[in-house]
């Protein structure tokens, strides 16, 4: 399936990507915060800048602008249910996000970063001095819906004073300036320096919630590179894994399919070409661009194709703790060649060159 830049994917394509999720949205931030949290948990990476493809975008201001403390009812790992990819070398902040013990997380963000937070954590992001951000959100589940997304203001605005009062020990008059209603992204302060702003609670938090994904070291071959991450690497993703692949003019990410989840794909740069087997004489072939977004469902072959003259770069996503891909390649070069002849009629020679370590990027 192939969505196009602008479209928005989520609730309206639940049928189809509601084993994965969807991308909701790219959402631009300035110098931005998030405040709250959810039931579908948050993910992050930063792959580009705010000159980037979007796929519904919302304007975040300029720099000093802040995304309230949000929250999810997911769960979020790596890219889980809820995750957003940045797309600003300065990147946001997941300034801060506290646990059921009281503990604590802060870091600063850039590009090629991934960040995480799970189902429930109240946290916030910050958008750091400069052009802003942007960033791609991303759910596991296909009936989440951004807009009811857990946030603060509006939490605050449904519990009469008095109650507000009791549970922190105040006067009414303390609370007599909340917003009534929620504020979502708007204009603060741009922060400052990140030890000057740690708040220590009752201490860190032990699992960390960043990831450095451009910082893995790329599995690579002639044609192209390839970086997983799934809970093996940043044992903060428990439910998706993702993939940032990069495939050189001519090559392709080779033929292959996934046992254990669906794929949903988000192209960054380059053009390309995937088809999908779906069985019982079902075929279809797609192009795609940057801002465009591909889904290929659980065991159906495929290929992705580099049909331009630069780079092609996108991201990869499952929902699952760990990262498995079957190759077409493996699959018949570790099979007796005899039973393979008999199906397909190919010379040995064809066989001859596969690995037994997996060659994702090919070429001619």
């Amino acid at each position: 399936m192939a969505v196009g830049a602008g479209d928005f994917v989520g609730d309206s394509f639940e049928e189809e990507l509601g084993a994965l999720g969807g991308v909701d949205a790219v959402v631009e931030v300035a110098a931005t915060s998030v405040f709250g949290f959810g039931d579908a948990g948050a993910a992050a990476v930063v792959v580009g800048d705010t000159g980037g493809p979007d796929l519904l975008v919302a304007d975040g201001g300029e720099e000093g602008d802040m995304q309230e403390v949000i929250g999810g009812r997911g769960a979020g790992d790596a890219l889980a249910q809820s995750g957003r990819v940045v797309l600003h070398d300065k990147g946001p902040r997941p300034r801060h996000a506290v646990d059921e013990e009281g503990r604590t997380f802060q870091a600063d963000v850039g590009e090629g970063d991934l960040w995480n937070f799970p189902t429930g954590m109240p946290h916030s992001i910050q958008g750091l001095a400069g052009e802003g951000c942007e960033f791609l959100l991303v759910f596991d589940d296909g009936a989440f819906n951004e807009d009811e997304t857990f946030l603060v203001t509006d939490f605050l605005a449904h519990i009469p004073p008095v109650v507000l009062a009791k549970n922190f020990g105040v006067s009414e008059r303390a609370f007599a300036s909340i917003p009534k209603s929620e504020l979502y992204i708007f204009r603060s302060n741009v922060p400052g320096p990140l030890a000057q702003d740690r708040v220590v609670g009752a201490g860190p938090t032990p699992v960390n919630y960043v990831h450095r994904m451009q910082a893995q070291d790329p599995i690579r071959t002639r044609y192209g590179t390839v970086r997983i991450t799934d809970s093996t690497n940043f044992p903060a993703a428990s439910t998706i894994a993702a993939g940032l692949v990069e495939v050189e003019p001519g090559g392709m990410r080779e033929l292959h399919w996934h046992r254990t989840s669906d794929e949903m794909q988000y192209y960054l740069e380059g053009q390309s070409r995937m088809t999908v087997y779906a069985s019982n004489t079902n075929a279809g072939t797609f192009d795609y661009q940057a801002g465009d977004v591909g889904y290929v469902p659980k065991c159906m072959p495929h290929y992705v194709e580099n049909t331009g003259t630069t780079t092609l770069r996108y991201l990869e996503v499952w929902s699952t703790d760990k990262f498995s891909d079957m190759s077409l390649a493996q699959w018949l070069a570790f099979t007796p060649y005899d039973l393979v002849r008999a199906h397909l009629q190919i010379d040995r020679s064809v066989l001859d060159r596969v690995s037994t370590t997996k060659t994702p990027v090919v070429g001619p």
